[in-house]
C-alpha cells in the first residue's frame, strides 16, 4: 500500500494555472502505476488506485475538491459503484480473503 498527495497538492496549485505542471504530475503517477505492474505477478496481485475526490477549478485558477474520485483495479469484478474511499473495505477484505 502507497499513498501518494501528488495529484491533490498539484490540483490545488496548478490546475488552470499551470496545466503543463498538471500533466506531468499525472504522468508520473501514471509511470508510478506502470512500475508496479511491472513488478507484480497479476495473477496473484490487486493493483487497486483509489482516489478519495477529484478537483474542480477555481476562479483564482486554484483547485478545491469535489465529490467525485477516481478508482481502477486490475482484475474483473462484478461490484457497485463506490460513493466512498471506505466502500473499498469489503472488497480488499475480500480479495486478500480475510
Amino acid at each position: 500500500m502507497a499513498w501518494f498527495d501528488l495529484a491533490d497538492i498539484i490540483g490545488h496549485v496548478c490546475i488552470t494555472k499551470c496545466r503543463k505542471e498538471l500533466l506531468k504530475a499525472y504522468l508520473e503517477l501514471n509511470r508510478v502505476a506502470g512500475d508496479v505492474k511491472k513488478v507484480v505477478n497479476e495473477t496473484y496481485t490487486a493493483v487497486l488506485i483509489i482516489s478519495d475526490h477529484g478537483m474542480k477549478p477555481m476562479p483564482d485558477g486554484t483547485g478545491d475538491h469535489t465529490n467525485y474520485g477516481f478508482w481502477s483495479i486490475n482484475k474483473d469484478i462484478k461490484w457497485f459503484k463506490p460513493r466512498h474511499a471506505t466502500d473499498f473495505y469489503h472488497l480488499i477484505k475480500k480479495l486478500l480473503d480475510i
